[in-house]
């Protein structure tokens, strides 16, 4: 832990708080810091200059992989009553710098699926049933002339593989034995398990330090539940492999069932970044993963319903974490499929029927209605992104469409303040700080103008969009046009 310092990070960050998800890109879901500076008049040019990394790495990424991959075979193999006792012992700097190694040994492991795709045709894999290769008297079996195209100029190199079968286990059963080719595939092969093995390790790690905290006399360290869900967010920025993400899975719902007043009341900028990821992998490919993911995001729901005290802010974190997501999928370097995350919302309103079908007490909640309101407006959102990706090319057509899929939903809060967002990140993307600037501008006069609504006691909040008139001429499109509307007491009101 010593030299965490002197080791090579991908992403150079550390657990300080910093959201996880939009490593990959510099325009994070939220305001983005240039326009933060445009709307004060702060020019960026004089916070710029001393913002570029100054960490000098002393290992280089070979070896801090090697130094990693004995850190996690010691934990693995270290006796778990044994690690609970040392942990217990760490002061809280020591426990941070080893949570802090965890999250640096996920990002040093990833596995890069590009690498699998750029291969491409040159390398190949040749499956032998090796049942048929059981021969008498211990015989061993040869493959010759097995050509392989070479890393280096691509000249073919001719070889011969020798292995010798095991007698008894080709009699008792039948089994494959894949011949690489390639050797690309080898050390592709080798790469994803033990980018795998990695991330159950740390998975199997977090839990034990879940039950540390879980211990009596454990006060001092109820600071590590926060950083904890953060490296949980981080394992799911990175890719990870089916079999690892089943186990990320029920860990995260371990996390939010046990700490469900952490994640929805003490820091709800967590159930954000949360509801980020499981939609996310709520348009994976695989169907594996889209099951895990509704599962997961159904019952962050059901916990948000049952442990705090109003659904609207978990519903607005989902509405606005989907509408981040497909309007920013490309900067976050993955395709988003459309068909897939609808599916999947459908296997929400699955997992409704069935509780509403075993629980009378939940069919007297408003808990039905709102979710399936809610997953109405994912859909809605969903069908606006097809009508944006026919305009993707032309960027003044795509800021009128967006400002015309806004100004739809006037009656809308939740839904207007996501695209108004969104229509602020494009600018952001273009370097028009001032036009995000404006967007921001319209946010703010929305939420004052519906906070405004309810009573604060003696907090003194703006009176509503009005206050924003002398900076903006069109700003009072962000007032409520009647109480009938909409009221502020609503469930999914912001």
């Amino acid at each position: 832990m010593d030299v965490r310092g002197c080791l090579f990070d991908p992403y150079g960050q550390c657990l300080d708080g910093t959201p996880v998800f939009p490593r990959r890109t510099k325009h994070s879901p939220g305001v983005n810091p240039k326009v933060a500076l445009a709307i004060s008049g702060l020019s960026h040019s004089d916070t710029t200059k001393h913002s570029k990394s100054q960490i000098s790495h002393t290992l280089s990424k070979d070896l801090t992989q090697q130094l990693l991959i004995c850190f996690c075979w010691v934990i693995k193999n270290i006796d778990k009553s044994t690690l609970k006792h040392w942990m217990r012992e760490l002061s809280p700097q020591r426990v941070h710098q080893f949570v802090d190694l965890l999250q640096l040994c996920i990002s040093c492991f990833e596995y890069d699926p590009s690498k699998q795709t750029s291969l491409g045709s040159t390398a190949s894999s040749a499956v032998i049933d090796s049942s048929a290769a059981c021969l008498e008297n211990d015989e061993t079996l040869i493959m010759k002339s097995i050509e392989t195209s070479s890393l280096l100029g691509g000249e073919k190199i001719s070889g011969t593989i020798r292995w010798r079968m095991d007698e008894v286990g080709c009699l008792s059963r039948k089994r494959k034995t894949t011949i690489y080719s390639h050797p690309s595939e080898v050390e592709i092969a080798l790469e994803k398990q033990v980018a795998t093995e990695v991330t159950l390790i740390t998975v199997d790690t977090m839990e034990t330090l879940l039950k540390v905290l879980a211990m009596p006399a454990s006060d001092h360290l109820h600071y590590l539940r926060p950083i904890l869900v953060r490296l949980l967010m981080h394992i799911f920025a990175c890719h990870q492999s089916v079999q690892s993400l089943e186990s990320v899975f029920a860990t995260q719902r371990s996390i939010v069932a046990n700490y469900a007043s952490l994640i929805f009341e003490e820091r709800t900028e967590l159930c954000a970044e949360l509801c980020l990821q499981l939609l996310r992998h709520l348009a994976s490919r695989l169907p594996t993963i889209r099951s895990n993911a509704a599962a997961s995001l159904y019952l962050l729901m059901r916990n948000a319903f049952e442990h705090s005290s109003s659904f609207s802010k978990v519903k607005m974190q989902i509405t606005m974490s989907l509408s981040t997501l497909v309007s920013n999928a490309s900067s976050y370097g993955f395709a988003l499929h459309e068909s897939n995350l609808r599916r999947s919302l459908k296997t929400l309103l699955t997992y409704l029927e069935n509780d509403l079908s075993v629980s009378t007490e939940l069919q007297k909640t408003s808990f039905a209605t709102q979710t399936k309101d809610l997953v109405f407006n994912l859909h809605m959102i969903l069908s606006d992104t097809v009508k944006m990706k026919n305009v993707s090319n032309d960027f003044e057509m795509l800021i009128d469409l967006m400002f015309r899929i806004a100004k739809g939903y006037q009656t809308n809060p939740d839904l207007r303040l996501t695209w108004l967002i969104n229509i602020a990140n494009k600018h952001a993307e273009r370097e028009n700080y001032a036009e995000a600037a404006q967007c921001i501008l319209h946010c703010a006069a929305l939420v004052v103008e519906y906070l405004s609504m309810r009573s604060f006691g003696e907090y003194s909040i703006p009176k509503g969009a009005v206050a924003f008139e002398e900076l903006s001429e069109n700003i009072l499109e962000e007032s409520a046009t009647s109480d009938d509307v909409i009221s502020p007491d609503n469930d999914g009101l912001l």
